[in-house]
């Protein structure tokens, strides 16, 4: 209430001039922020599927990313179609089917190796396994496959701990795949992108958001994810 009452006093004392050069920026604030959220929503990366051929250039970073792809040892039938095999997947928290994707993703063999980013200090391995569903599949693959980790609150803090982890691979990861929401993929990639270092190869593997446009909570996230975009992209 004192900062609104602040800024009246401070539109009162302006002059009649001065009030519309406001008006006028602030306007114009508002319309480019418009267009950049319009632009923004339309170059959206498409859901992925497994019918989606990353090789018409899903993948960002590295030189000649996906001119041949990253040696794996993994069988090529196991391999979702049109995908090609990475070092790993990683997951970041925070919404409905993300962790679900990455075991399908890890089932089928796209990596040897799931990371899951910015887990609950309260949940351990059984109890992923347990609430994912498939509890002895998943659990063999916890057991064997599957890195938690616990220390990001954020997506900032998700891409640091991200960074750690892959740091510390042997052998080494030189293609991962990030899985997130489609409208969190922007700021997630960008702030990844930001933290490995250039020759790692990351592939976007956007999964449907939680929400269809004709509900509310879409745009709401959507706003959200726009703003903090531009607000990262300012400070990183």
């Amino acid at each position: 209430m004192m900062i609104v009452a602040v800024v009246r006093r401070l539109i009162r004392s302006l002059t009649w001039f001065n009030r519309r050069l406001l008006m006028r920026v602030v306007g114009g604030c508002l319309l480019l922020w418009l267009m950049g959220f319009g632009w923004w929503l339309f170059s959206l990366p498409p859901v992925m599927t497994d019918a989606v051929a990353v090789a018409t250039g899903a993948a960002v970073g590295g030189n000649d990313a996906l001119a041949s792809p990253v040696p794996s040892n993994l069988p090529p039938n196991l391999v979702p179609r049109n995908l090609v095999p990475a070092d790993a997947i990683v997951v970041l928290t925070g919404g409905v089917g993300r962790i679900n994707r990455g075991f399908s993703l890890l089932a089928d063999g796209l990596a040897p190796r799931l990371f899951i980013s910015g887990v609950h200090k309260k949940v351990d391995a059984q109890q992923m396994a347990k609430a994912k569903g498939a509890v002895e599949a998943k659990r063999r693959w916890l057991d064997c496959c599957v890195t938690l980790g616990y220390q990001a609150r954020d997506t900032i803090e998700n891409a640091a701990e991200v960074a750690d982890w892959v740091q510390k691979q042997d052998p080494p990861v030189a293609h991962l795949y990030l899985v997130t929401h489609r409208l969190h993929m922007p700021r997630a990639l960008y702030l990844l992108r930001q933290s490995l270092p250039d020759q790692i190869v990351i592939t976007p593997y956007p999964i449907a958001d939680p929400y269809g446009r004709a509900n509310w909570r879409f745009w709401s996230f959507a706003i959200s994810e726009y703003s903090k975009g531009l607000a990262v992209r300012m400070l990183y």
